[in-house]
């Protein structure tokens, strides 16, 4: 080097002395050194949250004990020091190819019998039995007197127009209403 002038080489390789000197006296910017810190103290929380920890809860960790920075200051920062946390994969379900096959019933049992037999079980503990004003389709007690609705055995509370809709559909069965007829009927 010390054989050719400095500004000799800065004209053959059209770089500027001031550049040369530059780099000889290169420092560290006080920037270069705060991410150094920063990334120093993320690898401690990373280490402690045993590689569990990602960027956004780092970033919080970091504002809680005081540290102003953005979430993609310590995103580059994490990405540039190779630190990443354990991730797993979601279970996602996917849909079968296979048909769903309805199978036969191995035990023999009418259930449709023992509901009707829960519903008289249920009628006569409740009292229900004995009012004129009951109107039973398939699982669906009404009781109009009491203005209670069963299905199933558990009650259900129905609004007062509602209820009254519930009743007049019960009523009058395999029927297609509109509004108008509806209205009119009443």
């Amino acid at each position: 080097m010390d054989r050719y002038p400095v500004q000799k080489m800065c004209e053959v390789l059209a770089v500027p002395r001031s550049s040369y000197y530059g780099s000889l006296e290169k420092t560290t910017s006080k920037r270069e050194l705060e991410n150094q810190e920063l990334t120093q103290e993320i690898q401690r929380i990373h280490l402690e949250s045993k590689s569990r920890y990602c960027a956004p809860k780092i970033h919080k960790t970091l504002s809680n004990n005081g540290v102003c920075l953005s979430l993609k200051r310590v995103q580059r920062l994490m990405r540039k020091a190779g630190i990443r946390s354990i991730t797993r994969k979601k279970y996602r379900p996917f849909p079968s190819k296979e048909k769903v096959v309805q199978l036969g019933n191995l035990l023999k049992r009418d259930f449709v019998a023992r509901v009707q037999a829960h519903i008289k079980r249920f009628k006569l503990l409740t009292g229900m039995g004995n009012s004129q004003e009951i109107i039973e389709k398939k699982n669906i007690l009404v009781d109009k007197g009491a203005r209670k609705v069963f299905i199933l055995g558990q009650e259900f509370i129905f609004p007062t127009r509602e209820f009254d809709l519930l009743v007049f559909f019960m009523e009058h069965p395999n029927r297609v209403w509109t509004k108008e007829l509806y209205l009119h009927d009443q």
